[in-house]
């Protein structure tokens, strides 16, 4: 089965952001979803196989960055900032839920790319 994946604007997402705030060197990134619904109120998939997308998902936006973060003799300077959709490290990482949403606080070499709009 595969899933339909979506992004939503990225001004948008992480603006109202009042959850958790990253610690030290690490970021908080908003998942990338996936649609749950197929607009007719069904669910197109099972809880298994979204918990199983959820490990597998590496990009999203950044909505909190430590206060160390980018900090240190091996960075020139920040990878990333508020805002970025990223690709980072897919197996790092903590995944947590707040407000119904899925975040991964992730370290800040973790980053990979700053994905385009």
């Amino acid at each position: 089965m595969s899933l339909d994946f979506y992004t939503d604007q990225v001004p948008a997402r992480g603006e109202n952001y009042n959850g958790e705030k990253a610690a030290g060197y690490r970021l908080i990134i908003e998942l990338d979803g996936v649609k749950k619904d197929t607009g007719s109120g069904l669910v197109a998939y099972t809880d298994e196989e979204y918990t199983r997308w959820l490990k597998s998902v590496n990009t999203g936006c950044v909505v909190s960055v430590g206060e160390y973060a980018y900090q240190g003799s091996h960075f020139q300077g920040p990878w990333c900032k508020l805002g970025d959709r990223v690709r980072f490290q897919l197996r790092g990482g903590d995944l947590i839920t707040m407000d119904g949403k899925y975040y991964k606080v992730i370290n800040d070499e973790d980053v990979f790319t700053i994905l385009g709009d």
